[in-house]
């Protein structure tokens, strides 16, 4: 898969993200155990137990959401 298709795939994920649904955006993340996710709902998830449980927190937080524009690199 091209980056180009990577982001397009993430950039369609988060609007179910912000809706309250982590799945399409977990099926995007890597299963191994140095897999990391930043968020600003708490430190920083180390491995994929860990990165799996603060997506589910981080959704959580939204709901009836939609992403409206995405800020590109020029």
């Amino acid at each position: 898969m091209r980056l180009d298709e990577v982001i397009d795939s993430y950039h369609e994920a988060l609007d179910e993200f912000s809706q309250g649904n982590p799945d399409a955006v977990r099926r995007l993340f890597s299963r191994r155990d140095d897999v990391m996710l930043a968020k600003p709902f708490g430190p920083a998830a180390c491995g994929w137990a860990d990165a799996s449980r603060a997506m589910d927190y981080a959704s959580s937080r939204f709901r009836d959401g939609e992403v409206v524009a995405f800020d590109e690199p020029r």
